[in-house]
């Protein structure tokens, strides 16, 4: 006999070891990481809006502080202009004629002095100029005095309008064209041109102060004080046509930014890549504008969602050699079980096509025991049947007494319950019947009345259905209730002529109550039944009392007749 793993041809994949070990591996995954990972993925999902909202505020109040320091900061300078108008020194020099030219040479360095001083008050402030058109001179903080012809900064003059406060000019060049186009290359170092938010404060329509915001030096202020351009972060100045003034990266300066800001009607807004806050200062010629990658704003929910990956991966590595350990634990007995009933097994059951590991070898190995089980207990079951109706057949005969009959327990299930009612049915089948039947033909009748008979009769507790000679069979009824009990009797009536195709003699005894009424009651039905015969009696189950009534009337009329 060919081996059954050659028989089987299997692939190791589908051993029943590996499939019983990968089942307990999902079980584990099932009832240990999927929980894990899917509670991982709840938190994650609210850990990311919490984030998100949290990054969101944190960074609309940062670019609402810078734009807020952006005002402070002009609006000071703007006080300190204004205060020059009202200085003692402006107005003593306003006052003066041309012939005290000494005294208006002390006062006008006065100024310049006041002009300094305002200068290195503020780290973003390039320069200051005080224009005097009478004069037809110009102060500048950076070069001193210089005459209105040959100062390199005048073409701010043109957007000049007579207001009485002070006005803020479009961010520019603090350096005319012209003058930017003779310079030497050697002078760039000395005349250096800013681009440079300008204030103009007029003291009269003839005089006027000018302050000129480097946007560079402001725009490192605020990177400074507000750590930007660090972690991803990016920091620009943009003006109202959507244009780079000044930015980390000089490539990028006078370049377009990638988003219109006058369609962006929130602080915050975002793209694929980025996130920016915005927010528009220099009276919304000019915004300030953070970027962002959007990872950054993930970092702390994605650092959680790596720390449940990891939990997972960990876990399920544990979790691969635990179910590798618990599954050998628990294969063990099942592959020496397999091993028993390999040598036995045989080769037809082996090639089945739903055989492809072990597991299902015991399977059906097991399958056939239970069929072969069944088998035998039917085959026992019918073995006791015979033995207990041959025993209760030589009881009734005569040829076994009681004690016998229940010693060694060869019938234990004779017990007789008061609480039921016990009655004896006996049939008996017409004599011209039987002289239509050959031996062999009754034989098969006879068994098949028998197992008929006893399916019926299995309904009754106790109950057994005998057959003693060609033409008699006794059926013993034990039930509690006695409307089921005449139901079960008419049955037994009713299929006994179903299957004769015609009437049977039928006598029933009267209620057993105990043990000792079984034999006697026996050899009433059987009496009866040789007188009903006699007189013909053609009713369906006939009472034995209806026998010894008439027995008795005939008695008693013979005994009337004899003393007559």
């Amino acid at each position: 006999m060919k081996k059954i793993r050659d028989i089987f041809k299997y692939d190791k994949l589908l051993s029943g070891y590996r499939k019983f070990y990968t089942s307990i591996l999902l079980s584990f995954i099932l009832s240990l990481i999927l929980p894990v990972l899917i509670s991982g993925i709840i938190l994650y999902v609210s850990l990311y809006h919490n984030a998100k909202n949290d990054f969101y505020k944190t960074h609309e109040k940062q670019i609402s502080e810078i734009t807020s320091y952006i005002w402070q900061t002009t609006n000071n300078i703007e006080t300190d202009l204004s205060y020059l108008k009202t200085d003692t020194a402006f107005r003593n020099y306003r006052k003066l004629i041309n012939d005290e030219v000494k005294t208006s040479v002390s006062e006008y360095q006065h100024i310049a002095n006041n002009l300094l001083s305002i200068t290195s008050k503020y780290s973003s402030l390039y320069s200051i100029y005080f224009y005097d058109k009478d004069f037809d001179t110009i102060y500048n903080t950076d070069y001193g005095s210089s005459t209105w012809d040959n100062f390199h900064d005048t073409d701010w003059i043109k957007e000049i309008s007579n207001v009485s406060r002070v006005q803020r000019l479009k961010p520019r060049i603090n350096m005319n064209l012209s003058y930017y186009k003779q310079l030497k290359p050697s002078s760039f170092l000395l005349y250096k041109p800013q681009q440079v938010l300008s204030l103009v404060c007029q003291a009269n329509t003839t005089k006027m102060f000018v302050a000129n915001i480097s946007i560079a030096d402001l725009y490192n202020d605020l990177v400074n004080l507000y750590s930007l351009n660090q972690d991803g972060c990016l920091f620009y100045i943009i003006d109202d046509t959507n244009q780079i003034i000044y930015a980390q990266n000089s490539n990028q300066i006078n370049t377009v930014f990638p988003v219109d800001l006058k369609k962006q009607k929130n602080l915050a807004f975002s793209n694929q890549d980025s996130v920016y806050f915005a927010s528009d200062f220099y009276d919304g010629q000019l915004y300030c504008v953070i970027s962002y990658p959007i990872a950054t704003m993930n970092t702390a929910t994605n650092y959680f969602a790596d720390y449940v990956i990891l939990i997972c991966i960990c876990l399920l590595i544990f979790l691969v050699f635990l179910a590798k350990i618990v599954s050998k634990k628990l294969y063990h007995p099942i592959d020496d079980l397999y091993k028993n009933i390999q040598n036995t097994f045989t080769e037809s059951v082996a090639s089945k096509k739903n055989i492809k590991d072990e597991i299902a070898v015991l399977k059906e190995t097991f399958q056939s025991l239970n069929a072969n089980n069944s088998s035998m207990n039917f085959i026992l079951s019918s073995y006791e049947t015979i033995v207990r109706n041959h025993n209760l057949k030589m009881y009734f005969e005569g040829s076994l007494s009681y004690e016998d009959l229940v010693d060694g327990n060869k019938v234990p299930y004779i017990n007789i319950d008061k609480s039921y009612y016990n009655q004896l049915i006996l049939f008996r089948l017409p004599k011209e019947f039987l002289l239509t039947k050959s031996v062999h033909e009754m034989s098969l009748l006879h068994n098949k009345i028998k197992d008929v008979m006893n399916t019926y009769i299995k309904n009754a507790p106790n109950g057994f259905f005998i057959h003693f000679q060609q033409d008699t069979f006794l059926a013993f009824i034990s039930i509690k209730n006695t409307n089921a009990l005449q139901q079960l009797k008419q049955i037994l009536y009713t299929v006994m002529e179903e299957l004769l195709e015609q009437q049977v003699f039928c006598i029933e005894s009267n209620y057993i109550r105990t043990a000792d009424e079984l034999l006697p009651s026996y050899h009433e039905c059987v009496n009866a039944m040789k007188h009903a015969v006699f007189f013909g009696q053609n009713e369906a189950i006939i009472p034995v009392t209806n026998i010894i009534k008439i027995i008795s009337l005939i008695m008693i009329f013979l005994l009337t007749l004899r003393q007559d």
